[in-house]
């Protein structure tokens, strides 16, 4: 379920991240900066970057990538920050391309691929899925919990 109110934007931020073209509104993206260093978490899954430090503020950084071993980490990403009531956090992104308005379908006879999904649009001949921000950032935390979680309940071999 969204949580998002399409009719509270008109403007979206249109980014691609591995050969896919998304966007967010355009209130729910605070800033867009150049890729930061990222300090690793241990017993992270894929989808959770890291944590980044920008303006004195520690971020949680995700990606939509699930297999980041096959991302590109070059210096030309680009980190989304993205407001949310309970904090900022960013996502990771190849590229972003514009600030701009779209016209969002949303047709239930599609089977949208993920949860965060909430419409569909095209920009410049391009498919763009439409993401709701709150529940992309639900989907990415409850998948980070999940996998901590697993590692909490399975045994641990000893050492020696």
């Amino acid at each position: 379920m969204s949580h998002f109110d399409l009719e509270q934007s008109d403007k979206f931020c249109i980014f691609r991240c591995s050969g896919e073209t998304f966007a967010l509104p355009a209130l729910s993206v605070r800033s867009v900066k150049p890729r930061v260093e990222l300090t690793a978490i241990p017993l992270a899954n894929d989808s959770f970057c890291g944590i980044a430090k920008i303006q004195q503020e520690f971020l949680p950084v995700y990606s939509l990538i699930k297999n980041r071993s096959s991302e590109s980490k070059s210096q030309d990403q680009k980190l989304l920050v993205i407001s949310r009531d309970t904090g900022n956090w960013g996502l990771l992104v190849d590229q972003v391309h514009v600030l701009t308005t779209l016209e969002v379908s949303i047709d239930p006879s599609v089977d949208l691929q993920a949860q965060y999904v909430i419409g569909t649009a095209t920009h410049q001949d391009s498919f763009v899925s439409v993401l709701d921000p709150e529940s992309v950032y639900d989907c990415l935390n409850n998948d980070l919990h999940a996998y901590w979680n697993a590692f909490e309940s399975s045994p641990c071999e000893p050492i020696c």
